[in-house]
């Protein structure tokens, strides 16, 4: 395959988890920004909407949930117009929440979004 020319290379946002928490979602979110820095190279930037906690574990996690997505929410709206388009790699739960915001970036900047679903149903109903 011929080498893309990097300075060419879009200009992507890609928002997903990066760990800690250590776990599939994550693994599966570094090896895709991986693989774009090896075919495309290093023209994008990332958004990170990792809990930083295992939801199993007791806490204020539903606070703490609300807090983070607020602080998602603004980065979004404030980093997406300046990319040529977004890549959100995320749960169906996150996505449903953040649809509002999404909706705004689209009507007010034009900027195309890609959904990657993944992850955060089937375990969270077997432990319930």
């Amino acid at each position: 395959m011929p080498e893309t020319d990097r300075t060419d290379a879009p200009r992507v946002l890609f928002v997903g988890p990066l760990p800690p928490p250590i776990g599939g979602y994550a693994a599966l979110f570094e090896a895709l920004l991986a693989a774009w820095d090896l075919r495309v190279g290093s023209a994008f930037t990332v958004l990170n909407t990792s809990p930083v906690r295992v939801k199993s574990q007791p806490g204020i996690g539903s606070v703490m949930d609300v807090v983070r997505g607020i602080q998602i929410a603004f980065r979004l709206i404030r980093v997406a117009p300046a990319h040529d388009a977004v890549v959100f790699v995320t749960t169906t739960g996150l996505f449903q929440r953040m649809m509002p915001v999404i909706r705004f970036v689209r009507r007010r900047y034009g900027t195309p979004f890609y959904l990657w679903f993944s992850g955060g149903v089937v375990h969270e109903v077997v432990r319930s």
